[in-house]
């Protein structure tokens, strides 16, 4: 029981997860739901950054945190290790539902394109980010990323095993192409308000740091052959290196 329970869990955490950052795509790219990025605010500006600031830190903190090695050993103390992933995955559908929902937006626009043709391919390059990004996950292991084959071998009694490291396809231009996908989803809009930048600067400051922390983490895992792919490819400018 306790071993479909798991399945389960993942299950659930897998469609919560995959949820909160189809969410966060609509949203950050001002197609108006779960609010409009770039409507009018509600609240006083001092007010409406100090929320908007938190969120981003708690977006920020979860996803950090969460994924360093220490946290992991000490939340396997807890739960089966087959639902480790997936617990990561639950909390950061949470969270980026939870920022969503409570944005707040905010007077000023920094730029609005009216120009039909132009606007139309911002668009088109804002979707090919989110489907980049998305994609990426493929490029790699997908069900493992979100948790859900971790879940299932645990479930079947077998051992949750590390991932091989691998360069495929997107992986082979940049060395972070779902974090590029998203940045490009985040910058190319038509309309750019004070809110929607307030996002975009806050998330690339997160992906930045983050990167740094992650790379780290890739280094003690896969040691001088992770070494060797970075002096191959950059981490976000898909620029040959030599």
């Amino acid at each position: 029981m306790i071993r479909v329970a798991a399945l389960l869990y993942g299950l659930v955490s897998y469609a919560i997860g995959l949820g909160g950052l189809t969410l966060f795509m609509v949203f950050a790219g001002g197609w108006g739901y779960p609010q409009d990025i770039n409507a009018p605010a509600t609240a006083s500006w001092p007010l409406a950054l100090t929320i908007n600031v938190a969120l981003l830190l708690l977006f920020a903190v979860q996803h950090s945190v969460m994924a360093r090695q220490p946290f992991k050993e000490q939340l396997t103390q807890i739960l089966p290790n087959g639902v480790e992933r997936s617990t990561y995955v639950l909390m950061s559908g949470v969270v980026s539902i939870i920022l969503c929902f409570f944005w707040q937006p905010m007077n000023g626009m920094i730029w609005k394109i009216e120009m039909p043709a132009a606007r139309v391919a911002l668009f088109a390059l804002q979707i090919f980010g989110w489907l980049f990004a998305v994609s990426a996950s493929f490029m790699i292991n997908h069900f493992e990323l979100f948790g859900l084959q971790q879940a299932h071998a645990y479930a079947k009694g077998r051992d949750v095993t590390t991932p091989a490291f691998t360069t495929r396809f997107g992986y082979r231009l940049v060395r972070h192409p779902i974090q590029l996908g998203i940045a490009i989803g985040l910058w190319a809009t038509p309309t750019m308000s004070l809110s929607h930048l307030v996002l975009a600067i806050g998330m690339g400051m997160y992906i930045r740091f983050g990167l740094m922390l992650e790379e780290r983490d890739l280094t003690d895992q896969y040691g001088q052959e992770y070494l060797d792919y970075q002096q191959r490819v950059r981490m976000l400018i898909p620029i040959p290196r030599g």
